[in-house]
């Protein structure tokens, strides 16, 4: 996630399974939950994970929790399962995997981003998106709305799910969307 300094959009872009770094990402978790206490029935959690150069990943955080964004949607169209409805069933100590698994909508890989409160009110926004790839966005606020600045990564004015074939087209689909809401979307001062 970029910093709230600049107020820059953020986001996830899923990794292509047989990328090295998704390999070494999933070492990495595995190594980390077999050295930490975890909950003995099935629960969601998410692992953020820092790429350093010579020192390799680096932990950011890791919770028993589904990761924010649209994390839950990636999962639910990419991988058929909903991260929540699990962990609430191995939670009350039904076996989620007698479930039927949801319907998946996509092959491709997936990505969202997410737009941070700017502390402006909202002039204009699109209703509809014209990037090829776009699955779903939101604006939050309406038109006229004052929408208070972000102080966390959770505080976002639009966020929009996508998907690509693979990841240089993820990361370009991305960028589109950045570009696109960047010029679309007009804030004023209060």
């Amino acid at each position: 996630y970029a910093s709230l300094a600049s107020l820059v959009p953020h986001g996830v872009l899923q990794l292509d399974p047989r990328d090295p770094r998704a390999k070494a990402a999933l070492g990495y978790v595995d190594r980390l939950l077999s050295a930490m206490p975890c909950p003995h029935e099935p629960t969601s959690f998410h692992a953020e994970l820092f790429e350093h150069g010579d020192r390799g990943l680096l932990l950011c955080e890791i919770a028993c929790r589904t990761g924010g964004g649209r994390i839950r949607d990636i999962a639910r169209m990419t991988l058929g399962v909903d991260l929540d409805q699990w962990a609430a069933l191995g939670q009350s100590g039904t076996d989620p995997a007698l479930l039927p698994p949801a319907p998946r909508r996509s092959t491709r890989l997936m990505g969202d981003v997410l737009f941070p409160n700017p502390g402006r009110t909202l002039f204009c926004a699109p209703a509809h998106s014209p990037v090829p790839g776009v699955v779903d966005f939101k604006v939050g606020p309406r038109i006229g709305e004052f929408v208070p600045r972000a102080t966390k990564t959770s505080e976002h004015a639009v966020d929009v799910l996508f998907g690509a074939v693979d990841r240089l087209s993820l990361e370009e689909t991305y960028q589109r969307v950045v570009d696109w809401l960047d010029c679309e979307t007009k804030w004023v001062d209060a």
